[in-house]
C-alpha cells in the first residue's frame, strides 16, 4: 500500500505500507502485483504500464483509459466487489510465470517509439502534415 498516511515503511501481515516516493523504482521493486482500484475515470494510468514494463502484473477497476492497457482478466468490473479482487488476486499468483511475458509484450504498444510513429501516421493522414 502507498500512500501519504504514513512517513516510514512498515509490514503488516504480508502488506508492505510504503510512504508516496518521488523515485517510484523504490515501490515496484518491492511490488509482486500492482492493484489500482481506481475510484474515478483516469484517462490513461501511466502506474499500469510502468509496472508492466518492469514485469509486474497488475489488477485493475474497470475505469477510465484502464480498459484500453489491460486485458479483461486484469480488471474487476465491480470496483466494490471484494471477492472479485480476491479471485483475480488468485489468478495472478495462480499463473505468475506465465503472466509476465505476455505483459511484457503487450505493453510494447505502448513504448514511445510506436506511439510516435502512430502519432506521425494520423498527423500525415488528417493533417497533411509529413513529420
Amino acid at each position: 500500500v502507498v500512500g501519504r498516511n504514513f512517513e516510514k515503511p512498515f509490514k503488516k501481515k504480508n502488506i508492505l505500507y510504503f510512504p508516496w516516493q518521488k523515485n517510484v523504482l523504490k515501490i515496484y521493486e518491492n511490488s509482486k502485483i500492482v492493484l489500482v482500484p481506481s475510484i474515478c475515470e483516469e484517462s490513461f494510468p501511466r502506474v499500469i504500464v510502468e509496472a508492466i514494463s518492469l514485469g509486474i502484473p497488475v489488477l485493475a477497476s474497470n475505469k477510465g483509459g484502464i480498459p484500453e492497457v489491460l486485458d479483461k482478466k486484469f480488471i474487476v468490473k465491480d470496483l466494490m466487489d471484494i471477492n472479485s479482487w480476491i479471485q483475480k488476486i488468485e489468478f495472478i499468483i495462480k499463473s505468475y510465470q506465465k503472466i509476465i511475458p505476455n505483459l511484457r509484450e503487450k505493453i510494447k504498444k505502448f513504448e514511445a517509439k510506436f506511439q510516435i510513429e502512430k502519432f506521425k501516421k494520423i498527423a500525415k493522414e488528417k493533417l497533411n502534415l509529413d513529420l
